[in-house]
C-alpha cells in the first residue's frame, strides 16, 4: 500500500468561479449557472478536519442546492472527482466528503490513478465506495515515479511532468481486479480512459493506441 501523498497546493480563498453547463439534443438545450466557490470552501474545510468528521452537517449547503437544481432542470446528476493537488485526494478525505453529502444528489467519479497516487488501493476503493460511484476514470500510476515524488518532494505538476500517470498496464493499478469488481457489482456506467500528460510530452496518439489494446486484453 502506497502511503498518502498530500499535494494541497492551492491556498484557501480562491476566486469565485461561475460554471455553465449546456446540454443539447432532441429535447432542446438547458443552461445552468452556479458558483463553485462554496464547493471549494467545503472541501478545503474537510481537508483540515483531524478527527470527528462523522458529524459533518448534512446536505443543506448551498452548493448541494445547486447540484439539486442541475438535476431538476437538466436531468444531469453531479459527481465529485477526487483529484491530487485538490482538497480531496486521499481515501480518508474522500470518505469524509461522501459522509458529508447527500447520496441522492452527489455521486463519485472514481479515478483509479488519482486514488492510487493519493495512497489508496483502487480495487478496495471501488468496493468501499461502490454505492456512490456513478462514473469511472481508468488511469494508471507509476510506482517508480511515485517513489521519486516522495523522495524529491515533487508537487503534483512536477510528478505529472515526470510521467506519474503512465500507459495502462505499465503501473501498479490492478485493472483486472477493478474490472472484476465492476462486473461483480454490475456497474453499467461510463468508463473514461485517461493518461494525463503536460503539453508537448510524449506521443499521445501512440499512448491511445496501446491503451486501447490494453482494454481489449481486459475484455473491453
Amino acid at each position: 500500500m502506497a502511503r498518502p501523498i498530500t499535494r494541497h497546493d492551492t491556498p484557501p480563498g480562491a476566486p469565485s468561479l461561475r460554471v455553465r453547463d449546456f446540454s443539447g439534443g432532441r429535447g432542446g438545450s438547458a443552461r445552468v449557472e452556479f458558483d463553485v466557490r462554496p464547493v471549494y470552501d467545503f472541501v478545503f474545510s474537510l481537508s483540515q478536519e483531524a478527527g470527528e468528521t462523522d458529524d459533518l452537517p448534512a446536505a443543506d449547503r448551498r452548493w448541494l442546492s445547486d447540484a439539486r437544481a442541475v438535476l431538476r432542470e437538466t436531468g444531469l446528476r453531479s459527481v465529485f472527482h477526487h483529484h491530487c493537488a485538490g482538497f480531496v485526494e486521499t481515501p480518508a478525505e474522500l470518505d469524509r466528503l461522501l459522509k458529508g453529502t447527500d447520496p441522492n444528489v452527489v455521486g463519485l467519479c472514481f479515478d483509479t490513478g488519482h486514488y492510487r497516487f493519493g495512497g489508496g488501493d483502487p480495487v478496495d476503493g471501488f468496493k468501499r465506495f461502490r454505492e456512490r460511484i456513478w462514473h469511472v476514470h481508468w488511469k494508471d500510476c507509476s510506482p517508480a515515479v511515485r517513489r521519486q515524488a516522495e523522495d524529491n518532494e515533487w508537487d503534483y505538476f512536477a510528478s505529472l511532468a515526470h510521467g506519474i500517470f503512465c500507459e495502462l498496464g505499465q503501473g501498479d493499478v490492478d485493472f483486472a481486479g477493478v474490472a472484476a469488481e465492476m462486473h461483480r457489482s454490475k456497474y453499467e456506467g461510463w468508463i473514461v480512459v485517461e493518461q494525463d500528460v503536460v503539453p508537448g510530452m510524449g506521443t499521445p496518439k501512440e499512448y491511445a493506441r496501446r491503451n486501447r489494446e490494453f482494454l481489449q486484453r481486459c475484455g473491453f
